[in-house]
């Protein structure tokens, strides 16, 4: 194994469970016990990536955003349940995963949530919805595009429990 193919290199998936309504409809329609999803670059999870809500007070417009520990949503809460993966990566995996979060922030304008993908995950009904993701879509994404091997089919009927379940 060469020195770029060493896993020296990792991310981290984080699923909360905040007090929202949003938050609390979205476990009692999933039956999950986590309603969001994020992905970070380092350990200290200072800066976070998902698609969500744009604005604390209002759970739309949103989009992909740089989430916060301490700020917004993640905020707004004095204890926030959460699960942190860490996923290991090899160097190059590691630079790939930072292009595409730098490509996500350069572009942020042409992607936006997907209201439907969050029932379509519920049904299972597979469809693929160009520049729309929901969070635990947007990580499997960003996973599969790093390489990762993720036990779902397709990332479109990703769940955050499936998602999480297949990265341990």
């Amino acid at each position: 194994m060469s020195t770029s193919e060493t896993k020296n290199r990792s991310i981290y998936v984080v699923a909360t469970r905040t007090g929202t309504g949003v938050a609390k409809a979205i476990r009692v329609i999933s039956r999950m016990p986590y309603s969001h999803v994020s992905i970070s670059g380092d350990a200290s999870l200072h800066q976070l990536y998902s698609f969500a809500r744009n604005y604390t007070p209002t759970p739309l417009p949103a989009t992909f955003n740089t989430e916060l520990i301490g700020e917004g949503t993640l905020g707004k809460f004095s204890f926030i349940p959460c699960e942190i993966y860490e996923i290991p990566l090899t160097e190059v995996q590691y630079t790939h995963f930072e292009k595409m979060i730098e490509h996500f922030q350069e572009c942020r304008k042409f992607y936006s949530y997907s209201i439907i993908g969050l029932l379509r995950v519920r049904l299972q009904i597979e469809s693929e919805l160009h520049n729309k993701f929901v969070c635990s879509q947007f990580v499997a994404y960003v996973l599969e595009e790093c390489g990762v091997t993720l036990d779902k089919p397709h990332r479109e009927l990703m769940s955050i429990w499936t998602m999480l379940r297949s990265t341990t």
